[in-house]
């Protein structure tokens, strides 16, 4: 037992955070989630890096595990009235400088990003807004679509969100049950980060906020090779 703690020690001397072992975490995944479904665009995130050969761990951002040797990390964070959950915002503070020293993705999920071009920092205001008060910059940012599900809402909500889908031409059925999500964009934000990964432990990562428009146009193009199945959960 001795002689088998000593090697443990020795070989977490030997990887020190930056030549992680194989079986330590490549991506970590941190959702920030209203109703489910930015919970369900994680793991559906998971899903396709896995397929790809990647190590993920998922969790709730509001409790963490301990960070220390993960390589990565995509941040998913719902918005609900125009704004993210006050725990995103209390991480990004207190976690900044760990986060800034290793490749990150932000994506939000809201119902205003199923228009045209706000998937875009420049044209999402919630972004802008969460982006700006913490001062940190992720290497990949993005916005997604998320789901309109009328009959989950509590009463007040679905009339208030009723109202907001009248003013911006969305749908106001009660009974209206519909996801927005490009679940291929998905795909390609996430592979995106590992790209960056890969590109950053060789010395050539770039750290400009972008979105992955290439390689989301050539997934858009045709599917993932066995790409997983939507995730159902809620």
């Amino acid at each position: 037992m001795r002689k088998s703690m000593a090697l443990l020690g020795s070989l977490r001397g030997a990887f020190g955070p930056s030549n992680v072992p194989p079986t330590m975490t490549d991506i970590l995944i941190l959702y920030s989630t209203t109703d489910g479904h930015t919970h369900a665009i994680c793991r559906y995130a998971e899903q396709i890096l896995k397929q790809h050969g990647y190590t993920v761990s998922i969790a709730d951002l509001a409790a963490p595990p301990p960070l220390v040797a993960q390589r990565a990390v995509l941040i998913g964070a719902s918005i609900r009235y125009g704004r993210h959950q006050p725990a995103v915002a209390a991480f990004l503070r207190q976690r900044r400088d760990w986060l800034q020293a290793r490749p990150c993705a932000l994506f939000s999920v809201s119902l205003t990003a199923r228009k045209p071009g706000r998937d875009r920092v420049a044209r999402n205001p919630y972004l802008r807004r969460l982006i700006g008060e913490i001062g940190w910059q992720p290497a990949l940012v993005t916005a997604f679509a998320g789901k309109l599900d009328y009959p989950r809402y509590r009463w007040l909500d679905r009339q208030i969100i009723r109202l907001i889908m009248w003013l911006t031409g969305g749908p106001t059925d009660p009974a209206t049950v519909r996801v927005f999500t490009d679940w291929q964009a998905v795909a390609a934000f996430s592979l995106a980060l590992a790209q960056r990964l890969c590109t950053n432990e060789n010395g050539a990562a770039s750290t400009r906020e972008t979105a992955p428009s290439a390689l989301g146009a050539k997934l858009r193009r045709r599917p993932l090779r066995g790409q997983a199945a939507r995730p159902t959960l809620r």
